[in-house]
């Protein structure tokens, strides 16, 4: 069996905490590993192929490499998003069609690993009675937020699929718990390759001749194949329309963690307070959640209200209304896309950047390089630079020259300069911009080892 992990979405209804360059995904929510780490720690020791896009391609690498998972596993990054349907075919034009593939996504939480492969083993079984199974998850309360599977004809390791509902209102999600006879729809999928693309090639025509392009051209060229790709989910593509649909029906203690409620539910399922990073000080006051960045907080007289501070963005907000939190996130990037993009301490390829300080004329950041690591070779056009080195040693370029630098060392870089820096240990320097631009798209690259020229 394959697993194909679907790492490209953005979580906007976690924002502020997930931001364009670091969603969802890349969180620590759950413990110490990220979703995704708990996700590949999840397929345990089964070949995966984990798509994702361009622009956190060197997080899914870190990641994947971080979890001891890079010799079992490719990481490929769509050209642009697509939807999940496109997604899914960009990874089966990689597995042979014999293969059991089972899609997951890569920022839910599953607390009951072993029960969750024993459904994973009824849904191979119907995958190679030719089924397309998705996972269907008990239901523990009623829930607008989740889609819904209704169970149809019984079948000997779960049921054939009897209908898809959309999110309910919460009288249609009271009404199918007391009914009985519909699941969860966790989004997850398992079949043979083979059977998949068949029913793409009678159901969707479109899709199955984008399949086609794909498989049949190098990552160069898969650009210009997405910009025909239809923009649909394989839900609606495939699994609503066809016969072969299954479903098998799991209790695993699964949650999207899609909401900053779902998240609260998590972390306190009853009605105290739920706290991440941050010193509570609590009250009369119930049914909160609060993340901040190690700050103290104290509330008092506050019932089901979210107050998550990212530094840079403070967002505090009714929990029964998170599905609204996406909303603001449009509202933020519409008014400034900086901040819905990334946040002010930024991962890239070869360490992290912190954003100080920025005033018209300056801008000062804090910049790790990890040992081993290299920033791209580069110039400026509209800004000189001074850098500090305050700890480690490097080894730095600029123009003709190369020679090291350690903790104490001050260099200018005139505009114009070409200039890198290596990490021969962790380095870190504090760098000085200046001019009357200083945007993030005045850097001309040269050579750059993680493709970014």
């Amino acid at each position: 069996m394959t697993f194909l992990i679907l790492a490209g979405g953005s979580g906007k209804r976690l924002f502020p905490l997930s931001r364009d360059k670091f969603p969802k995904q890349f969180l620590s929510l759950t413990g110490e590993n990220s979703l995704l780490g708990e996700t590949l720690l999840r397929t345990r020791e089964e070949p995966f192929l984990l798509i994702g896009n361009q622009a956190s391609l060197h997080l899914l690498r870190k990641e994947v490499k971080k979890m001891k998972a890079d010799k079992r596993g490719e990481v490929i990054a769509e050209p642009f998003g697509r939807n999940t349907a496109p997604a899914i075919l960009l990874g089966l034009s990689r597995i042979p069609d014999n293969d059991i593939v089972a899609v997951i996504p890569s920022d839910h939480f599953i607390k009951e690993t072993e029960k969750f492969w024993k459904t994973l083993q009824d849904a191979v079984e119907l995958a190679r009675a030719g089924y397309i199974t998705t996972l269907g998850v008990t239901p523990e309360r009623p829930e607008t937020g989740y889609g819904y599977i209704k169970k149809g004809a019984p079948l000997s390791r779960g049921f054939k699929v009897g209908a898809f509902k959309e999110k309910p209102d919460a009288e249609t999600a009271e009404k199918y718990l007391q009914e009985g006879n519909t699941l969860w729809n966790s989004g997850m999928f398992v079949f043979e390759k083979r059977a998949m693309v068949e029913e793409i090639r009678a159901l969707h025509p479109d899709l199955y001749r984008f399949y086609i392009a794909v498989k049949g051209a190098s990552p160069e060229d898969w650009k210009e194949i997405y910009k025909k790709a239809p923009d649909i989910s394989i839900d609606y593509a495939v699994m609503e329309k066809t016969e072969k649909a299954a479903v098998v029906e799991g209790d695993f203690g699964w949650t999207d963690i899609g909401s900053w409620e779902a998240l609260k539910r998590f972390l306190a399922p009853e009605e105290g307070n739920a706290a991440l990073k941050t010193e509570l000080y609590s009250m009369d006051s119930h049914d909160n959640l609060v993340i901040t960045r190690d700050k103290s907080v104290g509330l008092i007289g506050v019932r089901e209200t979210a107050v998550i501070d990212t530094g840079d963005f403070l967002l505090v907000g009714d929990l029964r209304r998170s599905q609204d939190v996406k909303e603001l996130a449009s509202l933020v990037q519409e008014r400034d896309p900086g901040t819905a993009e990334a946040h002010k301490d930024e991962v890239r390829p070869w360490g992290s950047f912190t954003s100080l300080d920025e005033e018209t004329g300056f801008k000062v950041k804090k910049i790790v390089v990890s040992s081993g690591e290299r920033l791209s070779l580069q110039y400026h056009h509209q800004r000189d630079e001074d850098w500090i080195i305050v700890r480690g040693e490097g080894l730095m370029t600029l123009g003709s020259r190369t020679f090291p630098v350690k903790a104490g060392d001050h260099v200018h870089i005139p505009r114009e300069e070409t200039h890198t820096i290596e990490g021969v240990t962790e380095t870190v320097f504090i760098e000085v911009q200046r001019g009357e631009y200083l945007g993030e798209d005045d850097i001309v690259r040269l050579e750059d080892r993680y493709g970014r020229t």
